[in-house]
This record gives C-alpha cells, sequence and structure tokens, in this order.
C-alpha cells in the first residue's frame, strides 16, 4: 500500500511539473510560482513516506520514468525561465553602485543646497 501511495506522489509531482511547463511558455511567473510551492509540498510529503516505505523493486521502473518526465519537465522550464531571469537580473543591476544608470541619473540636492533654496523662497 505503501508503494502505491508513493507512486500517487511521484504522479502528483509529473502532473504538476507538466502544469509548471505550460505556465512558464505562457510566461504565466505567478502561476509557475504556486505550482512550485505545490510541488515542494508534494516532495517533502514524499521525502517522509519514502524514508519509512521505500518504493519496492515491483514499482521501481514505473517510478524511474516518473523522475525521468520530471526531470525533463525541470529541463525545459529552465531553459524558458533563464533569459527571463537574466532580463530580471539586468534590470537589478541597473541600481548598483557603479552601473552606468545610476552614474548618469539626476543626483539628489544636498541638504544645504535645499537649505539655500528655502531660504531663498521664504517670506
Amino acid at each position: 500500500m505503501a508503494a502505491r501511495t508513493a507512486l500517487d506522489y511521484y504522479k502528483n509531482i509529473s502532473a504538476t511539473t507538466s502544469q509548471m511547463l505550460a505556465a512558464a511558455q505562457d510566461q504565466d511567473w505567478d502561476l509557475l510560482t504556486t505550482l512550485e510551492k505545490d510541488c515542494a509540498s508534494y516532495r517533502d510529503a514524499l521525502i517522509q513516506l519514502e524514508s519509512r516505505h521505500p518504493v519496492g523493486e515491483p514499482f521501481a521502473k514505473i517510478k524511474t520514468a516518473y523522475i525521468k518526465k520530471i526531470l525533463e519537465d525541470d529541463r525545459q522550464i529552465r531553459e524558458l525561465v533563464s533569459p527571463w531571469m537574466k532580463k530580471l537580473e539586468g534590470m537589478l543591476n541597473l541600481n548598483k553602485p557603479g552601473s552606468k544608470a545610476l552614474a548618469t541619473a539626476p543626483q539628489p540636492i544636498s541638504l544645504k543646497k535645499n537649505q539655500r533654496l528655502i531660504a531663498k523662497y521664504q517670506v
């Protein structure tokens, strides 16, 4: 019975990674994040279960097939997400010290200059 339950978790993870792949293909990052959390909860439960009741030899081929599919979905997801992550990283790096964008951005007015401007226009 435990082997079938573990296989159910593998099946759920496999189905979830398929949904994650579809979300990545649609660039639905919110859905992808939600599905990642679902997948992690299945994984955590599976780890607990298999530590007590490993999948037996009769089910090893089925388990291996699920794992291969999960890994292939993961590879495809990483290929889709990687360019987007690099673009995001580039956008985040614009505000780091030493970046060209920061050097060309308008600098804040100093406190002294600000006080002089306020004094100049006070009535």
